[in-house]
């Protein structure tokens, strides 16, 4: 079946997803770090697939890999699909099957894209729209992240918890720091409506769990003396610090002891 044209309102839309989300439009020259999504489901592409990661993170454990690139993953699936869902109030395909992660460079930093197979965007009307977020909501999370990170702490042997607390971080982001920028009045009371549903109303069953993990997460935020706003700080490390040459963890790690100012590793 040959896919419709997209209307000039909707090319619009996925340049602005393509510029602002990591949309890619073509296959990658590297493709030894692209991979169709439907892959990470096959325990041994994953874990070769983790090992070839050696090449951006030389230094690091297979762990590490694993959490350094479900960061990156995370971001490219919940950022343009929620985006889309609640400032567009449309969807594209965020099925497994339809997604491939892009390799790509951005100042020098590996920042994978994803492309779509299926670029068809859709609609619903007002009176559906609970039933349409939820089936977008289930797609993204229980139906595809879900998956990918059961297999993917298997093979790297890193814990789950640290995986959803990494897809957790880009959702509060999105609707905290990012689409507000963007928002008319009308796409304020949307965006208030798809946050709390997010955080309060969708249950574990949407994430393919037994508790919806961006509630578990949602912890109160505090000060401290490396932001100028108050940050959440995050319940598991995503161990990017071991990474790192000089062995820095991240502004919320929860391996920092910030409470008196110090730096100290635990």
């Amino acid at each position: 079946m040959t896919a419709r044209t997209p209307s000039p309102f909707e090319r619009e839309e996925l340049a602005y997803l393509a510029e602002n989300f990591r949309l890619a439009a073509m296959p990658a020259e590297e493709r030894a770090l692209s991979i169709a999504a439907s892959d990470l489901l096959d325990p041994a592409k994953c874990e070769e697939y983790v090992s070839r990661l050696d090449r951006i993170f030389p230094a690091a454990a297979k762990p590490v890999r694993a959490s350094l690139f479900a960061k990156r993953y995370s971001y490219l699936i919940t950022t343009s699909s929620l985006y889309a869902m609640t400032m567009f109030d449309r969807s594209l395909d965020w099925s497994i099957e339809n997604c491939r992660v892009e390799s790509g460079y951005r100042n020098g930093t590996w920042l994978p894209g994803l492309r779509l197979d299926d670029w068809r965007m859709s609609q619903v009307s007002e009176e559906r729209r609970g039933e349409w977020r939820e089936k977008i909501v289930t797609t993204i999370f229980a139906d595809h992240l879900a998956k990918v990170w059961h297999v993917l702490s298997k093979v790297a042997s890193i814990s789950e918890t640290v995986l959803w607390e990494n897809t957790s971080v880009y959702v509060y982001w999105l609707y905290e720091r990012r689409v507000g920028q963007d928002a008319g009045e009308r796409e304020k009371d949307r965006i208030r409506e798809d946050y709390d549903y997010l955080l309060k109303v969708a249950k574990g069953s949407c994430f393919g769990l037994d508790a919806n993990p961006l509630a578990r997460f949602d912890f109160p935020k505090i000060e401290t003396a490396e932001s100028d706003r108050p940050v959440r700080i995050r319940q598991t490390c995503c161990l990017a610090y071991r990474a790192s040459d000089h062995k820095t963890c991240c502004s919320v790690c929860p391996r920092k002891d910030r409470i008196m100012g110090k730096e100290q590793l635990q």
